[in-house]
């Protein structure tokens, strides 16, 4: 996963930037963390996550009731 527009929106308020980056990685941690996951690794406004099985990552669901890691990560931001 990595952040649409950081290099811009760091050239436009490096502080601001890096305040919300740091709070999207709580964010990412933590949802990865319920799909059986974790943040391995991270470049600037890229976050690497790493799962123990697919199917961990890639949930099936039904009416929003348990979305994969990626789809709950975007409607948490």
């Amino acid at each position: 996963m990595d952040v649409a527009g950081y290099s811009a929106r760091t050239e436009a308020d490096e502080a601001r930037t890096t305040a919300e980056v740091a709070a999207l990685r709580s964010v990412i941690e933590r949802t990865a963390a319920a799909h059986g996951g974790r943040v391995f690794n991270t470049a600037g406004d890229g976050f690497m996550l790493e799962f123990g099985s697919p199917s961990k990552r890639h949930s099936r669901w039904r009416n929003n009731a348990n979305p994969s890691c990626a789809l709950a990560c975007t409607w948490a931001m």
